[in-house]
């Protein structure tokens, strides 16, 4: 039995070892980046459940957008060697760029493991700083800007890959991008439309013929996930710019210097639809919860706004 004396020195040694709710979080974020490190993510993800961070936490978020990065099995250099082939982006030849990237040419089926992880990865980020609509400019009010700026160029890197998945499975590209080049004898667009205008705007692209009901199974309007695609099309490209037209490249990022001139090009994109009042309404919509809500009343806008800033210039 124990003697006050040894009862009182075991808890003061107990209490003295005890970790600090702060050390707790630093503890748990070193030991999800050793597990990824080992390429063990589902032990990186239960060490960052396990905790409760700050919710101004930058390094917890990137972290656990990492864990879901490696899920969908992304590393970063072949993220980074894909990048660098956008030297001098061109409008005409931007979006077969992306989806001829090696990282976008594995996509054969939608919704793939690959995709789903990483656009959880791309939402763990854009969300942090909280609202229904994200963006760099709250994530710089919330985090500060060095982790905000951190935390943006992470989600540019994954939603530029995401997008380039998107286009090609989406626009049944072959190895070079080449839209609807997949299909023998025939050109596919991206999505099925319900609006005449929308697939007027579409079928502007030489390689896109709704009429000839082409697109995908999975883009089809009958489809149930058909406006939660849509959606992610608009959400990709709308962040996409955000992040552009708010993040600032150092000098010595040459592997990025095509990233950098693409903000502009987005803009010229968006600025198609300007003067389409239903297309109007998502120009600024940045959430994906926020995109399927407002599709409910305006469905026509959604696909007038992914017609002519996607599948038009497709």
């Amino acid at each position: 039995m124990l003697s006050k004396l040894s009862l009182f020195l075991f808890i003061i040694f107990f209490v003295s070892c005890a970790k600090t709710p702060e050390q707790e979080i630093i503890s748990a974020k070193k030991e999800a980046l050793y597990f990824l490190t080992e390429g063990d993510c589902s032990s990186a993800k239960n060490a960052l459940d396990a905790i409760s961070p700050d919710s101004d936490d930058a390094v917890f978020y990137s972290i656990y957008a990492s864990v879901y990065q490696c899920f969908g099995e992304l590393k970063q250099l072949d993220i980074i060697t894909d990048l660098s082939t956008l030297v001098t982006p061109a409008q005409a030849t931007l979006w077969s760029t992306f989806a001829a990237f090696d990282l976008a040419q594995v996509e054969v089926a939608a919704d793939s493991t690959s995709y789903t992880n990483t656009m959880l990865a791309i939402n763990k980020l854009l969300t942090a700083g909280g609202g229904a609509q994200p963006s760099a400019v709250n994530r710089k009010a919330v985090f500060g800007t060095a982790p905000a700026g951190d935390m943006d160029l992470q989600a540019l890197l994954l939603i530029t890959v995401e997008f380039g998945k998107f286009l090609k499975y989406y626009g049944q590209a072959d190895a070079t991008g080449a839209k609807g080049a997949a299909i023998p004898g025939v050109a596919g667009c991206l999505a099925e439309y319900t609006d005449l205008t929308a697939e007027t705007a579409a079928e502007t692209s030489a390689a896109c013929s709704d009429a000839g009901n082409e697109s995908t199974t999975e883009m089809k309007t009958a489809n149930a996930d058909y406006i939660r695609r849509l959606c992610e099309g608009v959400i990709l490209f709308n962040n996409f710019q955000d992040i552009l037209s708010n993040l600032t490249f150092s000098s010595n990022s040459s592997e990025l210097a095509g990233l950098s001139d693409v903000g502009a090009v987005l803009t010229t994109l968006e600025s198609l639809v300007t003067s389409d009042v239903p297309a109007q309404s998502y120009v600024d919509i940045t959430g994906q919860v926020a995109c399927e809500a407002e599709a409910v009343s305006n469905q026509v806008g959604l696909e007038r706004f992914f017609a002519g800033v996607i599948d038009s210039q497709y």
